[in-house]
């Protein structure tokens, strides 16, 4: 796409407008934090070289991001769509250098048909999104190194697949694919072997190899996290193994069902010269996940998983049909508009309405109720140096931690882990949550504060619910001499 046409700023005026109906809806929603926003609040608050659970970039970025515009649900959530507009927005850039403005659009609203980019993105992912947008900037990039081998263009790439990585190590999915793809093909290999792929090399060493080094000083926590999720099998399960590749492809099945029926009549092989790098691309980007999944015996394997890979399949579909024909597009585009509804539907009767929905959404908490009956009971303690101790929890620590500087900003609040640095002259408050009657004190709490005193439990309703409660155990520690 050398320069955007009228159609084009359209386009992405209303991919625009897509993110910014998502963005409201989730502002106009409790101000509690989600799973992933209570983690993102938490990371972002301070500059950290790494993270245990996932790579550090996302963070990294809203730190940043935070400096200018403050750390709260609004900046959270601004920039989580800005990374999203950025995904949608460079996958359309892509499609253009193949296609024209129409069919562009059509294959970028092809990508709302499964449930990762059109419910979880909307829902509490973070990390997966700016992996998507990297996935799909660095095939653009080898697309256009293709088309263009200029320096700039093979420095860029490095740089962009280094970012990847640092965005969820998952990203070794479409890493895998392109590099496949690049072997594959004589167009692939000529690029590859060009002396300026050092440049690519040299960028991307440089961006990678601070997180590397953490890594190992860390023992390489962030990939056993990894497969750990994946719930790795101690003996061959032929059945099991069958139900985790259908449970992380089942999207990608049911999208080409749909487009099988739409599209599948205008078939056509495609004559484009970069025809093959995307087919191949497409086909490896697919049963790369599969083979893993089944080398290393997963039991578990999540459909969002392959958010980086999805929008190869589709790139390659509609690359070898030609079509003119303006009623199967309304098809289309009417489906991607009902999905749209009944997503955003879903989300705000879950908000309003929880007790007809079934589960409550976590942002319904009432962690607010909560904080103040806390402050009121801890209120012969005003005097003295409080320091809060959450349990693991990262969802409870975040709230509580966005309450507390509202509402008591002299205090702190810490995870466990962190007590030993604020020792002296403190009383500490140890908060968990527990819907028993008669709690007990969780057994880390237990091992390093035995004269701690638990409390009356701190019981409310949950935000517009009459049948649901939510319930705070907490203690009261005294300070540690």
């Amino acid at each position: 796409m050398s320069s955007m046409s009228e159609k084009d700023l359209k386009n992405l005026a209303i991919i625009a407008l897509f993110c910014l109906f998502f963005l409201a809806l989730r502002l106009i929603q409790p101000h509690n934090f989600s799973h992933d926003e209570a983690e993102q609040y938490l990371n972002a608050s301070e500059f950290f070289l790494g993270f245990h659970k996932q790579p550090p970039l996302y963070s990294w970025l809203l730190w940043g991001f935070s400096k200018l515009f403050g750390l709260n649900l609004i900046t959270l959530t601004c920039f989580k769509y800005l990374v999203y507009f950025a995904f949608l927005g460079v996958y359309y850039a892509l499609a253009r250098i193949f296609f024209d403005e129409n069919k562009s659009f059509i294959s970028l609203s092809s990508l709302l048909l499964f449930v990762t980019y059109i419910f979880d993105f909307n829902r509490d992912l973070t990390h997966t999104i700016l992996l998507s947008f990297f996935a799909v900037l660095s095939f653009y990039l080898y697309i256009l190194i293709l088309k263009k081998p200029s320096s700039l263009n093979y420095f860029i790439f490095g740089l962009t697949l280094g970012l990847g990585f640092l965005s969820k190590y998952n990203f070794a999915f479409v890493a895998s694919a392109i590099a496949l793809a690049c072997l594959s093909s004589s167009t692939g290999r000529k690029a590859l072997f060009n002396s300026k792929s050092f440049l690519s090399l040299a960028s991307f060493i440089t961006v990678l190899s601070p997180h590397l080094l953490w890594l190992y000083q860390q023992g390489f926590v962030g990939f056993t996290y990894a497969i750990q999720r994946g719930e790795q099998s101690t003996s061959f399960d032929f059945s099991a193994l069958i139900k985790s590749l259908f449970f992380g492809y089942y999207e990608l099945l049911l999208v080409f069902i749909v487009l099988f029926f739409l599209w599948f009549s205008f078939y056509k092989k495609s004559s484009h010269q970069l025809r093959r790098t995307v087919n191949l691309a497409a086909i490896f980007a697919v049963l790369i996940p599969a083979l893993v999944t089944i080398f290393f015996g997963f039991s578990s394997f999540y459909a969002k998983w392959l958010a980086s890979i999805y929008f190869l399949p589709i790139l390659s579909f509609f690359l070898n049909l030609e079509f003119t024909k303006q009623a199967r597009q309304k098809i289309q585009y009417s489906l991607i508009l009902v999905l749209i509804l009944a997503v955003s539907v879903y989300q705000a009767a879950g908000s309003y309405y929880p007790d007809l929905v079934g589960k409550p959404k976590n942002i319904l908490y009432p962690y607010h109720e909560i904080f103040q009956d806390l402050k009121n009971k801890l209120g012969e303690y005003e005097d003295k140096d409080i320091v809060f101790i959450s349990s693991q929890r990262e969802l409870l620590r975040a709230n509580i931690t966005q309450q507390q500087k509202k509402y008591m900003p002299d205090a702190k609040v810490i995870k466990k882990s962190q007590f030993k640095n604020h020792k002296n002259k403190k009383i500490f408050v140890l908060f968990w949550k527990d819907s028993k009657e008669e709690p007990q004190l969780p057994k880390p709490f237990a091992k390093s504060f035995a004269n701690a005193k638990i409390q009356e439990s701190i019981k409310a309703k949950l935000i517009n619910s009459d049948q649901h409660y939510y319930q705070l155990a907490w203690a009261i520690a005294p300070a540690l001499k």
